[in-house]
C-alpha cells in the first residue's frame, strides 16, 4: 500500500524500550556503585550497545526503512545497508555481553560447583559464538567491504556462504544461546536444595522476564526465514523485534540488582506512614486535653441538657 509507514511504530516502541533499560540499568549502578562487580560493567557494555544500536535504527528511517520499497528512492539504498551492517554487526556483541552477565550473575550468586562448571562453559561458548560470527560476517565475502554494499550494486564477489544462509545462522544462533542462557541454569537452580527460596525467587523473576527475550529472538528468526524483497518494510519489523529482544534482557539481567533500592524505598514509605501515624495521634492527645481542661468530659459537671443552647446556659453559670 502506497505511503504505509512503521516509522512511528519503530519510534513508539524502540524509544519505550530503550527509556525502560536505560533507567533500571542506572537504577542497578546507583544501587551497586560502590561494589560493581565484573556482571555489572558487562551489562553498562552492553547497554552502550544498545543505545547505540537503537539510534541506528532511527537514523535509518530517515533512508527508508519503515516503508515500502516501491515508495522510496534507490539513491536510499547505499546508506541505509551501510547502517543496517552495522547494526547487523553490533547485535553480535551487544546480544553476547548480556548473556554473559547473566551467567556471571549466576556464577556470584552460587559458588556450588555444579553452577561454576555450567556458566563457565556457557559463557565460553557465548564468546567463541560471538568471535566466530563476527569474523564469519566480515571475512566470508572477498573482498570484505561487499558486506556494507546493496546486492544490486555488488561488483563481481566470491563467498564461502550464501548471504541467505548466513542471515539465518545469527538468528539461530540467537536463540539457540538465549534458550540455554536463559533456561537451562534456572532448571538447575530450582532443583538444588542448597540454594534458599530467596535466591531462588529472584533467579526466578530474571530467567522468567528472560524468556520473553527469548519468544523476541524466535520472533526475529521467523521473519528472516519468511523474509521477501520488500527489505526496507521487513527490515524495519526486525530492527523492532531485536530492540524488544535487547531491552528486555537488558531490563531483566539488572532488575535482580535493584534490591536494595527497593527496601531503601519500602522502609522510607514505612517511615512516612509511622511519622503521619504519630502526627494523627498527637492531635487526637492535644484534642482530649482541651476537652479535659474544658470539663466537658466530666460527667459530674455534664448537665442533662438536650439542646446546644442550653449545654451553654448551664456551662456559663457552672
Amino acid at each position: 500500500m502506497s505511503g504505509e509507514t512503521l516509522v512511528p511504530l519503530m519510534f513508539r516502541v524502540e524509544l519505550s524500550i530503550l527509556a525502560l533499560s536505560v533507567l533500571t540499568v542506572a537504577g542497578r549502578i546507583y544501587a551497586r556503585i560502590r561494589i560493581l562487580r565484573a556482571d555489572d560493567w558487562f551489562i553498562i557494555a552492553a547497554t552502550g550497545g544498545f543505545i547505540l544500536q537503537t539510534t541506528l535504527h532511527l537514523v535509518m528511517t530517515r533512508f527508508g526503512a519503515g516503508r515500502h520499497m516501491t515508495d522510496i528512492p534507490a539513491s536510499t539504498y547505499p546508506p541505509r545497508f551501510i547502517l543496517a551492517g552495522v547494526v547487523r554487526l553490533l547485535y553480535i556483541p551487544t546480544s553476547a555481553l548480556v548473556r554473559i552477565s547473566v551467567l556471571l550473575f549466576i556464577r556470584r550468586l552460587s559458588p556450588h560447583r555444579i553452577i561454576q562448571y555450567a556458566t563457565f562453559i556457557l559463557t565460553t561458548l557465548t564468546s567463541v559464538t560471538a568471535v566466530s560470527l563476527l569474523v564469519l560476517l566480515v571475512f566470508q565475502c572477498s573482498p570484505p567491504s561487499i558486506f556494507f554494499i546493496p546486492v544490486p550494486l555488488r561488483p563481481p564477489y566470491e563467498c564461502l556462504i550464501q548471504e541467505q544462509h548466513l542471515s539465518f545462522v545469527v538468528p539461530l544462533a540467537s536463540v539457540v544461546l538465549d534458550f540455554l542462557v536463559w533456561i537451562v541454569p534456572l532448571v538447575m537452580i530450582v532443583r538444588l536444595q542448597f540454594v534458599d527460596w530467596k535466591k531462588k525467587l529472584v533467579l526466578i523473576i530474571l530467567f522468567g522476564l528472560g524468556l520473553l527475550a527469548c519468544i523476541a529472538s524466535f520472533m526475529r528468526l521467523d521473519m528472516v526465514y519468511h523474509i521477501n524483497s520488500d527489505q526496507s518494510w521487513q527490515g524495519a519489523k526486525m530492527c523492532i523485534w531485536n530492540c524488544v529482544e535487547l531491552g528486555i534482557a537488558i531490563t531483566a539481567a539488572s532488575i535482580p540488582s535493584l534490591a536494595p533500592l527497593i527496601r531503601i524505598f519500602s522502609a522510607h514509605i514505612r517511615t512516612i506512614g509511622k511519622d503521619r501515624v504519630q502526627e494523627v495521634g498527637l492531635e487526637d492527645l492535644h484534642y482530649d486535653n482541651r476537652i479535659r481542661e474544658s470539663g466537658l468530659d466530666s460527667p459530674r459537671r455534664m448537665p442533662n441538657c438536650k439542646s446546644t443552647e442550653a449545654l451553654f446556659k448551664a456551662k456559663m453559670g457552672a
